[in-house]
């Protein structure tokens, strides 16, 4: 593949996902022409296999592919092709590009009982949001929705400070002025 000349907000994704990937086969939902399939090799995955709404991309991406450890299918194929426990780790990169439901139910099913998932969606009540929602017929989810989509599991708090530090991080990325926070009270500064 082409190395890419932007980076994306994704590289949070994968620098978070880097334990979990170390030594595993990773089931990634987003853009088969992203840097984020390399990325995750890099981190030490031991396969990645690419799964993209677009068919076009995927057949440019697959002309474009030199790694023996990255495939590409079609969302639509992998319905069929993805057996339970496939992978030890699903990366939903949008979850707003897709249909969220559906999505989350293909790759629980992938992962199984043992596997971790890592989800990034938009955040509808961001003044400057990072991902955007490109599915304009799909049903957005909030964090709870998430949460009940997948029943077990940890999700990160939506106010804890590393899901804090990696939206940070991600605006940094991404170009994005972070927001001042408005204190009530400044008593030590």
């Amino acid at each position: 593949m082409t190395e890419p000349s932007l980076l994306e907000p994704s590289i949070a994704l994968a620098a978070y996902a880097e334990p979990l990937a170390a030594n595993r086969r990773v089931l990634v939902f987003g853009s088969a022409l992203a840097s984020l399939s390399l990325q995750l090799l890099e981190r030490g995955a031991r396969s990645v296999h690419v799964c993209d709404p677009d068919a076009v991309r995927v057949a440019e991406a697959s002309t474009r592919n030199r790694s023996t450890q990255i495939s590409f299918s079609s969302l639509a194929d992998s319905d069929l092709s993805v057996r339970e426990g496939a992978f030890e780790l699903a990366l939903i990169d949008n979850l707003g590009a897709f249909d969220a439901l559906s999505v989350l139910k293909v790759a629980k099913r992938a992962i199984g009982t043992r596997g971790a998932a890592v989800v990034a969606c938009p955040n509808p009540e961001a003044s400057f949001p990072l991902l955007k929602s490109s599915n304009p017929g799909a049903t957005a989810l909030d964090y709870y929705a998430l949460y009940d989509a997948f029943c077990k599991g940890k999700l990160l708090p939506p106010g804890s400070h590393l899901s804090r530090q990696l939206s940070r991080f991600a605006m940094r990325l991404a170009g994005v002025p972070a927001e001042k926070s408005k204190r009530l009270f400044g008593i030590f500064g």
